[in-house]
């Protein structure tokens, strides 16, 4: 498959990797690193295989429209910048993957209490992604000012009522939120990815 610029951004920030670690990695400069993740000019097909064997030897998949994902990798985030790198990773993968994003979450306020704008700011970027589709489950079917986004469907869901947690589905991610230690786990596992989003989309046709 070729894969995308914007797969090699998301399968780089997996990583957590710099420009010049993929350069390093792969054998190739920085410049043309930047020229490839910025589109710049049309980039030799030699050059994107080489990329890709590169993070497939560190264990990430491209997977076909569905963006990056490592198999069966644990990545844990702590402490507010942790939570920043987590949100910028999730924006950088649903980017690349043009995908839904499914999501249990406490109230909008609480989250923003706990991380101040970080958390409106991340949502306003991923708002103007016109290919992703955001659902969402909150205790009252509301989410900040974010219903207001034609991409952006929010449902009440009574019984989650907790104030600490939240997870959510996006490309073969599953992340859960406690809210309380301010971590974020991210499990990579395409297998539990499937059933999460079932059992979601089960429950989501069951709200209307």
């Amino acid at each position: 498959m070729q894969i995308t610029t914007a797969q090699i951004k998301a399968a780089r920030t997996l990583l957590g990797w710099t420009t010049q670690n993929l350069a390093d990695f792969s054998d190739l400069s920085v410049s043309t690193i930047n020229n490839l993740e910025n589109d710049r000019h049309s980039t030799h097909k030699k050059t994107m295989e080489k990329v890709m064997i590169t993070f497939e030897k560190f264990g990430v998949c491209f997977v076909e429209n569905s963006g990056v994902l490592v198999n069966s990798s644990i990545k844990v985030y702590e402490g507010l910048n942790g939570i920043q790198k987590y949100l910028d990773y999730n924006y950088e993968v649903l980017k690349a993957s043009s995908s839904y994003h499914r999501i249990f979450t406490v109230n909008g306020v609480v989250l923003r209490q706990k991380l101040g704008s970080m958390i409106q700011v991340h949502y306003e970027r991923i708002a103007k992604l016109d290919s992703v589709k955001v659902k969402m489950f909150t205790p009252d079917g509301k989410f900040l000012n974010f219903d207001k986004y034609s991409n952006f469907n929010i449902k009440k869901i009574p019984l989650y009522s907790s104030p600490l947690a939240a997870h959510s589905y996006f490309s073969g991610n599953v992340a859960i939120f406690c809210m309380e230690k301010l971590k974020v786990i991210v499990i990579q596992d395409q297998a539990l990815f499937d059933v999460g989003v079932k059992n979601f989309d089960y429950i989501w046709d069951s709200f209307k």
